[in-house]
């Protein structure tokens, strides 16, 4: 049987109290700066937004003095653009009237065609197919 010692029980409980007040210790800490490190945050963050929100109010006041000229400048490139559709459009549906002619005058010369020649060929195909395919029934090759 192990005898027990008060004196290590005691030690033992001791050293369990310590080991939990380190780690009650090391969660306070953590958490303390974890709070700290946020407030930090929320000070950089707060300075930095207001810093970004001067820029841009004077990136806006900057733009507002040089609109006149670049919307002149928009409105011209615009007008460029918009001629350059325009004449696109326009010879596309020259391109497009162009090619419905070419495909009635092909519909017409198609139909024009004599249909006996067609029907003649498929025939004579159809005849030599089952002739020779009778031929290889009957055994005369």
């Amino acid at each position: 049987m192990i005898e027990i010692d008060p004196d290590e029980v005691e030690a033992l409980n001791r050293w369990n109290c310590a080991m939990l007040n380190k780690r009650r210790n090391r969660k306070l800490k953590c958490r303390t700066f974890n709070y700290w490190k946020q407030l930090a945050f929320e000070a950089i963050n707060s300075k930095t937004q207001d810093e970004e929100i001067s820029i841009f109010n004077r990136n806006t006041s900057f733009k507002s003095i040089s609109s006149g000229q670049s919307q002149n400048q928009t409105l011209s490139r615009t007008n460029r653009t918009t001629d350059a559709l325009k004449s696109e459009l326009d010879s596309l549906l020259r391109e497009q009237s162009e090619l419905e002619n070419s495909t009635e005058q092909i519909k017409a010369t198609l139909r024009n065609l004599p249909r006996a020649s067609t029907t003649f060929r498929n025939s004579t195909y159809t005849t030599s197919f089952t002739t020779t395919t009778q031929s290889r029934r009957y055994g005369n090759f």
